[in-house]
């Protein structure tokens, strides 16, 4: 531990590390025994006997720590936390938060934040983070109570400050620890119209106006919020949440920790219609649709269900609001789509794609994740079959890089 501007260090190695196990409870009982100069004097303890470990010598510099500590530690895990109060005086300590999310604390333990605000608009009790330079300008003057930063940024910041070479991740970490999602009680809402031949966990939560159809199955701690339709055989794997007013055709399949947004629509009929001497004939769409694991879909956002094969969206995809996603694509693991992008039916997308907003997409495109991860920017479209880029819109106007000789144009 060392003292630089009346802010006292925590090395990452006193605070824990996500990167391996650790002693939470020694670590814990380490953070708060110590404290800066500022603090008043703890009442004198009894001397540690002789052999005694990192938590006895924690102890007796401090003899309640080990009462705190046993508020925040259970089994060896710590607990979840109650979420943002936004009231001065409350919320959680900066030296449990480090201890949780494993981060190189700078700064005093004890200090207690409520809520999340930007560097500009923090006030005491606030927590922000500096992950883009363009911001850095507002370090200096910051009334937040901690920040979360680069190390490269640290000796710059005049309050507490949490370490870390990703500082949005470390962020994030910490911010869903301040805002848990809200709990929902067990049980179905008097309301709900749910079939005899339907199963539904007992942990599941129903809420009103809901339908779900004869051989639909509803996983354990599923939240379904008010109104939505869960049609005939359609599955939601454990720990999904879905918003008020989603729908789910037969036979979709949702995997586990996945979070849909209002207004989703999973199976409907993909655009299949055969001409007919000026007419078309409708073609059945015989396929599915299957959502992986820890998936979390926009708002208003819509996803046809195969014309024959099924229509697949694999683990951990991203999906922002008002995407419609065609009959047989397939999404690789871990892509994320920005909102109102297009994808005609039976396109491939690799994995770790990122794709822009307002872009459209035809054909195959599985060598995203070869494009330095960025993908496509906002309104490029992919030519038919061949992953060639025909338009772009960049600074202002459409360049286009005359893959098909001009002949392609952007739909406004």
């Amino acid at each position: 531990m060392r003292t630089r501007r009346d802010l006292t260090w925590f090395s990452e190695t006193a605070c824990s590390s996500r990167r391996g196990p650790l002693d939470i409870t020694a670590n814990v009982l380490a953070v708060l025994a110590t404290k800066p100069a500022s603090l008043p004097a703890a009442p004198a303890a009894p001397a540690a006997p002789a052999g005694a470990g990192a938590a006895s010598e924690a102890r007796a510099c401090r003899p309640d720590a080990e009462a705190r500590a046993a508020q925040v530690t259970r089994r060896g895990q710590l607990p979840q936390l109650k979420g943002c109060a936004h009231v001065q005086g409350e919320g959680v300590s900066l030296g449990e938060l480090a201890v949780r999310v494993g981060l190189e604390l700078r700064g005093d333990p004890s200090l207690r934040v409520s809520h999340v605000a930007t560097l500009a608009r923090a006030v005491e009790g606030s927590l922000s983070f500096l992950a883009n330079s363009r911001y850095r300008k507002h370090l200096g003057g910051t009334h937040a109570t901690a920040v979360v930063l680069a190390p490269g940024d640290a000796d710059a910041c005049p309050v507490a400050a949490f370490v870390d070479s990703n500082p949005y991740l470390a962020y994030a970490h910490i911010a869903t620890l301040m805002y848990p999602p809200a709990s929902a009680a067990p049980g179905i809402h008097p309301s709900a119209a749910v079939a005899p031949e339907a199963s539904v966990a007992s942990s599941a939560s129903v809420g009103p106006l809901c339908v779900i159809e004869a051989g639909a199955v509803v996983g354990e701690r599923v939240r379904i919020g008010a109104g939505c339709t869960i049609l005939a055989g359609a599955r939601i794997g454990d720990d999904t949440q879905l918003m008020p007013r989603v729908v789910l055709y037969p036979a979709v399949s949702i995997g586990m920790r996945c979070l849909l947004h209002s207004g989703v629509v999973i199976g409907a009929d993909g655009f299949g219609f055969a001409p007919d001497s000026g007419v078309w004939v409708k073609v059945p769409q015989a396929g599915r649709v299957r959502i992986g694991d820890d998936v979390e879909i926009g708002a208003n956002t819509t996803i046809d269900r195969g014309a024959i094969d099924d229509t697949i969206v694999e683990n951990g995809v991203k999906l922002d609001n008002q995407i419609q996603v065609g009959h047989n694509v397939i999404i690789g693991a871990h892509t994320a789509i920005a909102a109102c992008t297009g994808i005609s039916g039976s396109t491939t997308i690799g994995q770790r794609c990122m794709i822009g907003g307002n872009g459209g997409i035809c054909g195959a495109f599985d060598d995203c994740g070869r494009r330095d991860h960025h993908g496509l920017q906002p309104r490029e479209r992919l030519h038919p079959g061949g992953g060639e880029l025909l338009e772009r819109h960049a600074h202002g106007r459409d360049a286009a890089l005359a893959a098909d000789g001009g002949q392609s144009k952007t739909i406004r």
